[in-house]
């Protein structure tokens, strides 16, 4: 049996620790702080959230009426998760347990699945915030895919377009080839490609192509047919 002044017991669910004074081991000296601690070190639970507010009310009772507070709770820790304005990315912050379990990597996977955060997810991260324990850190952990704007396709010419015939092919020798004549070379557009947010929600680029682009190029800038021999 202890010879601590302290009584400590816990309560019905585990989960808080409460404390009250023996007058009669005190034998006259009075409690201090130091009694609580090195009491709920002797039950295990040195590792608790202390309340130190209700230590400070049984110290300043000394025991007087009898009566037992709260001075200790067991509390599992907990994953913050924080998604940008924009929801491009995600971050967490990890509280450690006080007396109770801390987030492991499920943990933190399922708190990123309740605030709805699916895509670009750092499996590595996530394996070092639980396994290396990086408490009351803010980290990045994951980060959508921003969208492509498309280009619109164009026609490059190869041959000076403000003139109104193309210029024929001459050999060295000086013969003069018709069907050969420099022409333009045409340019495909490129589409728009899709992103995504850190929510799995698709997000559209700029299409900037317009489908009479190509006809519109080709009547102000005509290429001439070949001309026969």
């Amino acid at each position: 049996m202890s010879d601590s002044p302290v009584i400590l017991q816990f309560s019905s669910d585990g989960k808080e620790v409460l404390a009250a004074i023996d007058k009669n081991k005190a034998g006259g000296i009075p409690v201090v702080a130091e009694h609580f601690l090195m009491a709920l070190e002797e039950i295990g639970a040195a590792d608790f959230e202390i309340d130190y507010a209700s230590i400070d009310r049984l110290i300043q009772a000394q025991g007087a009426g009898g009566k037992s507070f709260p001075v200790a709770r067991k509390l599992d820790g907990r994953v913050d998760v924080a998604v940008s304005p924009d929801k491009m990315s995600a971050t967490i912050m990890v509280v450690a347990g006080k007396g109770g379990k801390s987030p492991d990597v499920d943990d933190i996977r399922a708190a990123l699945a309740k605030s709805n955060v699916r895509f670009g997810i750092k499996d590595d991260l996530v394996q070092n915030v639980a396994g290396q324990g990086w408490y009351n850190e803010k980290v990045i952990v994951a980060e959508g895919k921003p969208p492509e704007d498309g280009m619109d396709g164009k026609i490059e010419f190869l041959f000076d377009a403000s003139a109104s015939k193309p210029k024929p092919t001459i050999a060295e020798d000086g013969t003069v080839d018709f069907l050969r004549t420099e022409r333009g070379a045409e340019h495909p557009r490129r589409r728009a490609a899709r992103g995504k947010n850190a929510a799995q929600s698709r997000i559209a680029g700029n299409e900037r192509h317009r489908r009479g682009n190509f006809r519109e190029n080709r009547k102000r800038h005509p290429v001439p047919d070949r001309q026969k021999t």
